[in-house]
């Protein structure tokens, strides 16, 4: 599948070393050979370096100094740039292999260093949208008694889900000295192009009293305190040594590169795994920017027709040609939102697996920005061959149809200025859990409609999935309120039910309102059926709700999608047999 996807402070480097080299050395006797204050300072590239070179020591010394106010980086074009994997053929050129513009305010708290603004910067760069996280600023021996930060960052290639994670380092002194800031990247999660990438660029730095500091802390405050706890996987197999952790891992990556991470949770716990790179751990595993592409089916489009139905009893079978004026002709005639969350349309070209989803036609469909040439496609490139509800055709185009059915359902109920993800999604059902901002953006056309696509273009941490999986694994209830549709839920969650979707492509795979359901019964051993509800996404991403509101994740990009090893794991300590 084809995504195609001031005022500033200048230094000089002699006069900031001047004017801090009688400051105290930190009493660390530990001193680094990569990145080093010299190095930053004299914008040295040294190319790449292991990612401990760009983390907090494991118990980092608090900053003399803190920063607040206003970064810029100069031009920055990366000076090394390694291709690993180019499926697609994606056009390499002095553009691609260059970060987008860095122009940031940046507040302290602590030991952390918090982006103002988090999500997406959009529109500035031809190829990579920039996600800026949260970092850390300490001290370290070495550094002639400058002030270490690093921040972590992820880049997003325009109109697609894939995500290229990389790290961020400098130092700085007093009245906004500054040094170079280095950058690298050495992980994603994108099956189709992967790169190795480093780089440093001349830096500036406002110093200022932010108005929006304290807010930007009381936030991110809140979003530390609400995440899950968090335990390495070998704390869980240490309480249960009949346990194993290769089999959370799933299975040897066939190309040799490492998963972005998996964990479980199990009785609250959020017991993790995974997060390396091709050059180390990565330093900020709870900040990892991760893309949801076809769970989003699940998050976006199903969690929000259940809410819609919720609210509104009979959203479900709203008719989409009532809806979307693109699809009012004869072909979509009869159906229904849930028919097409159902992947049920009757509308397509091939009935085989993943035939439409991955023809060439089916690029007119992602290669558009704007949200008329995606809906002509959606709507009109493929004609009825089935009543609705009959036969399961895979398409994320449908889901695009159905996001658009819905925001204007929600335009009808609301008002006009209404959003779906924003007000729905978003209001209703995310920001009362504190989630990360991660999740506040969603991939929407690049045009004054910006409709959401629905089925791909979200973003988590790990624990806003492992959160939102425990909330609809658990019934998705707030203060004993169900926020979703009960009946649509445990349809899903295969509970009470006989209904398991239409059959899927796979002997013991179905697909029902947005989910896909294994029969896992073969691979656990039961005795009957063991239909157990998962989302899947592009290139090696699982999500699985077990049976008694236990979660399993999993984020790679090597193509692995059997789940069960991790399933057999957590069976040996929690019944998945019913």
């Amino acid at each position: 599948m084809i995504l195609r996807m001031r005022k500033h402070v200048a230094v000089a480097v002699l006069a900031l070393v001047a004017g801090l080299s009688m400051l105290p050395a930190h009493a660390d006797d530990t001193v680094r050979q990569q990145l080093t204050a010299a190095d930053l300072m004299a914008g040295t590239s040294t190319g790449p370096a292991p990612m401990d070179a760009f983390a907090p020591p494991a118990t980092p010394v608090a900053p003399m100094r803190s920063f607040e106010g206003h970064l810029t980086l100069d031009a920055p074009a990366f000076t090394a740039f390694t291709v690993l994997k180019n499926q697609f053929n994606l056009r390499i050129d002095s553009t691609m292999k260059s970060m987008p513009p860095v122009d940031v305010d940046l507040v302290q708290d602590g030991t952390a260093l918090i982006p103002v603004r988090r999500g997406p910067f959009l529109g500035a760069h031809r190829d990579w949208e920039l996600l800026l996280e949260p970092g850390s600023v300490w001290q370290e021996a070495g550094d002639n008694g400058l002030t270490r930060a690093s921040l972590p960052f992820a880049l997003r290639e325009v109109g697609a889900n894939c995500l290229h994670n990389g790290v961020l380092s400098f130092v700085f002194g007093d009245n906004g000295a500054i040094s170079h800031v280095a950058y690298q990247i050495s992980s994603e999660t994108c099956a189709y192009f992967k790169f190795d990438a480093s780089g440093i660029a001349a830096a500036h730095f406002t110093p200022a009293t932010l108005a929006t500091a304290d807010a930007t802390k009381t936030a991110y405050r809140a979003e530390v305190a609400a995440r899950l706890p968090v335990r390495p996987l070998s704390d869980l197999i240490a309480a249960h040594p009949t346990l194993a952790e290769s089999g959370f891992a799933l299975a040897p990556t066939p190309d040799h590169d490492p998963p972005t991470l998996y964990g479980a949770v199990i009785d609250g716990v959020n017991y993790v795994g995974g997060c390396e790179t091709r050059a180390g751990r990565y330093p900020y595993c709870d900040v990892l920017d991760l893309p949801s592409y076809s769970t989003a089916k699940t998050v976006f489009a199903a969690v929000g027709l259940m809410r819609l139905e919720k609210l509104w009893p009979g959203a479900r079978t709203a008719l989409i040609a009532d809806y979307v004026p693109e699809c009012a002709t004869p072909d979509w005639a009869g159906v229904t939102f849930e028919n097409v969350l159902n992947m049920t349309s009757g509308v397509f070209g091939d009935r085989g697996y993943e035939v439409d989803e991955g023809s060439s036609a089916t690029d007119n469909f992602f290669n558009s920005d704007d949200h008329a040439g995606k809906i002509r496609f959606a709507c009109r490139h493929y004609k009825r061959r089935a009543e609705p509800g009959t036969v399961w055709v895979y398409r994320t185009s449908d889901t695009y149809v159905l996001g658009t059915a819905m925001q204007a359902f929600v335009h009808r109920h609301l008002n006009a200025d209404a959003d779906l993800y924003r007000d729905i999604d978003l209001a209703q059902l995310w920001h009362p859990m504190t989630l990360s901002p991660a999740l506040d953006g969603t991939l929407r056309t690049y045009d004054s409609v910006a409709q959401p696509f629905a089925g791909y273009g979200l973003t988590y941490h790990r624990d806003d999935i492992a959160r939102i999986a425990s909330f609809l694994a658990s019934g998705a209830t707030r203060n004993n309120e169900p926020m979703l549709d009960s009946a649509m839920l445990s349809r899903v969650l295969q509970r009470g039910t006989s209904e398991h979707g239409l059959s899927a492509g796979y002997p013991h795979l179905t697909y029902l309102d947005g989910v896909w359901v294994r029969d896992a019964a073969p691979n656990l051993g039961c005795a009957t059926s063991a239909f157990i509800p998962f989302m899947s996404g592009y290139g090696g991403i699982s999500v699985v709700l077990l049976p008694d509101g236990s979660v399993f994740y999993y984020f790679g990009d090597s193509e692995i999608w059997d789940w069960t090893p991790a399933a057999k794991e957590i069976a040996k300590i929690k019944p998945l047999c019913r």
